[in-house]
């Protein structure tokens, strides 16, 4: 009777030391797992800080390089605005302008229609700013319109080598239209002679014309004379060139 209890007794103390292995077994299992966890997160971590600080190092070469030609290419680009400038500089200085330019423009027309340049040229040389002109001559004549023409409606110069004339627009009445012209509207101007092509002028007056026919050089004024129906002409003819 003694010995069954003392065998029951001995065997639930195996039971309970088996139980307090297993706990131990599995604590140290369980506690070997943690560890090495632990250990393969921290070589992880380490690994990712490595990889990390590497490409922190690459960005910041980046950034150094990326500066370096952002300098250069400043550089280059204040040597070509340094450059246009110049350029521009140069080009104001050659290229002329104003009165030069249209004197330019108007000789590349004249040998564009066939005048020689050294003929050009001759002309330039003996051009002066004094003048040598005759005392200027005034007339006046008759305006023809569509209602009046006849005498008096042409006038000329230099020994009746040039011619003038005029025609314009009636003046309206209040019966309709009158035989003078209207001095508000445009009349038109004829001037020829002496071998050159006529030329037509039209506009309101006043106006004035210059004309170069062989080798003299005339100019000519217009305005509305007190007489009605008429125009007064001043004429001076001076040598060309």
């Amino acid at each position: 009777m003694t010995y069954g209890l003392y065998d029951s007794e001995r065997r639930h103390r195996r039971r309970i030391v088996w139980r307090i292995l297993k706990l131990v077994l599995a604590a140290i299992v369980f506690g070997g797992g943690g560890l090495f966890a632990y250990q393969l997160g921290v070589e992880h971590a380490r690994t990712a800080e490595t990889r990390l600080d590497r490409r922190v190092g690459e960005l910041s070469d980046s950034e150094v390089k990326l500066r370096e030609t952002i300098t250069v290419l400043e550089g280059e680009l204040q040597q070509e605005r340094g450059k246009a400038r110049g350029l521009e500089e140069k080009l104001t200085r050659e290229i002329p302008s104003g009165d030069a330019k249209a004197l330019i423009e108007q000789l590349a027309e004249r040998i564009k229609a066939g005048i020689e340049p050294k003929r050009l040229a001759q002309v330039i040389a003996a051009t002066q700013n004094q003048r040598n002109c005759q005392e200027p001559q005034s007339k006046r004549f008759i305006v023809q319109t569509p209602i009046r023409r006849g005498d008096a409606s042409a006038v000329t110069f230099a020994n009746d080598t040039i011619t003038i004339s005029a025609i314009g627009a009636p003046a309206k009445g209040a019966t309709g239209p009158e035989a003078w012209f209207d001095p508000g509207q445009p009349i038109v101007i004829r001037i020829s002679g002496l071998g050159a092509q006529p030329a037509d002028l039209t506009g309101v007056l006043p106006i004035s014309h210059t004309q170069v026919i062989k080798d003299a050089e005339y100019r000519f004024v217009f305005a509305l004379a007190q007489t009605r129906g008429f125009v007064q002409i001043a004429a001076e003819r001076c040598a060309f060139p």
